[in-house]
């Protein structure tokens, strides 16, 4: 079971073969298997970045409808909160570690 859901039997009886394909040498790696996790020149700094602001929005509004809360504007407004004050948060540690160099 995947976050609630099962999975599709076609895609286990995909996985155990290129689970078993890499355990028996048959695949060098599991990039081999299921290809790379991210196209050549992808600025994994920049996608981590996005992925870390997005996450509390997503959970913030997961949390809301898991709740009964409507999914509307106001929602949404409370999501751009959050953001606000994680890029406050962001900021505020960028320069505290600008005056630790100094130091």
């Amino acid at each position: 079971m995947v976050r609630k859901t099962f999975v599709p039997q076609w895609l286990s009886d995909v996985f155990v073969k290129a689970y078993e394909d890499v355990c028996t040498a048959r695949a060098g790696s599991w990039d081999d298997v299921f290809g790379g996790p991210w196209p050549k020149g992808t600025h994994l700094k920049q996608l981590n970045n996005r992925w870390s602001k997005a996450l509390p929005i997503w959970q913030a509004v997961e949390t809301a409808r898991m709740s009964g809360e409507k999914i509307d504007d106001g929602l949404f407004t409370k999501g751009r909160a959050i953001r606000r004050q994680q890029d406050r948060r962001q900021q505020n540690l960028l320069r505290y570690e600008k005056c630790r160099r100094r130091d």
